[in-house]
């Protein structure tokens, strides 16, 4: 079971350890039982079709919660995330894993001792790194290896807990079966907001905007979809606050959800 939001802000990996005690403390989400995820398992909800050299969303599905950071030269990015796996042989403990679900960049110095450096994507959303656990990023102003990695110590943490795999601790209603238009996520929201539904056969999908009056607002699809679990993300930054709907047509099916926009 993965935490939705994750944390707010990054921390080093020592607070990192912390942050998650504090919220087993609060019995956070109604459980005291989260922990910081290993290397495998946060690679596990890498999306790679997200992936992009100029990422608009980051490399994980619009259903997570993922904060918006700048890079070291100020553009638009998203975080890395520590694990807790720790280099422990040939690091000597000092370093921590992280994923990344933006891009992770190094100084490339174009010409050898020219001390030009221009910021690259040099290993893609998704990669496994390793950074110091604790100490000044300041302290590494063109990152660090030959390819001149940028270093963040200051990471973001997305807890997970182990929930039971029996039949008897299956949620049967998080299964997807038939034509089901799920509550959107989050809700309320301010001002995105992601639709997910499930089809059981493919056909022509409609999902569209409503505002309270019943005016339509925005069609997001107007397809012929196949079937299975389908995703949309909602920006309502140009609409008023107040509650709307979103309709899923199918066929002769409809379906409609109340959504709380506040801002």
């Amino acid at each position: 079971m993965w935490d939705q939001s994750g944390s707010p802000e990054g921390m080093n990996w020592q607070e990192a350890l912390v942050w998650v005690k504090d919220k087993n403390a609060e019995n956070y989400l109604g459980y005291s039982d989260w922990r910081l995820p290993n290397a495998k398992e946060l690679q596990s909800i890498v999306d790679y079709e997200r992936s992009s050299s100029e990422p608009s969303s980051p490399a994980i599905s619009l259903l997570f919660s993922v904060p918006v950071i700048e890079d070291e030269e100020g553009n638009k990015d998203y975080p890395f995330y520590w694990t807790s796996t720790t280099h422990v042989e040939n690091q000597g403990g000092n370093k921590a894993v992280y994923i990344s679900f933006g891009r992770v960049l190094g100084f490339m110095e174009m010409l050898a001792g020219s001390g030009n450096y221009t910021l690259t994507d040099v290993h893609g959303a998704g990669a496994q790194r390793s950074d110091p656990k604790q100490g000044d990023p300041a302290e590494y102003p063109y990152g660090h290896g030959p390819q001149g990695d940028v270093i963040r110590i200051y990471n973001y943490v997305r807890p997970v807990r182990n929930i039971s795999s029996t039949a008897t601790d299956v949620d049967q209603s998080a299964i997807p079966t038939g034509f089901r238009l799920y509550q959107n996520v989050p809700n309320p929201f301010n001002p995105v907001t992601t639709l997910a539904f499930n089809l059981d056969q493919s056909g022509q999908t409609r999902l569209t905007i409503y505002n309270l009056i019943g005016q339509e607002i925005e069609i997001l699809v107007d397809a012929r979809l196949p079937a299975g679990v389908h995703r949309y993300r909602w920006d309502a930054g140009n609409q008023p606050a107040g509650m709307c709907f979103c309709r899923l047509s199918f066929a002769s099916q409809q379906q409609v959800r109340r959504m709380l926009l506040v801002k």
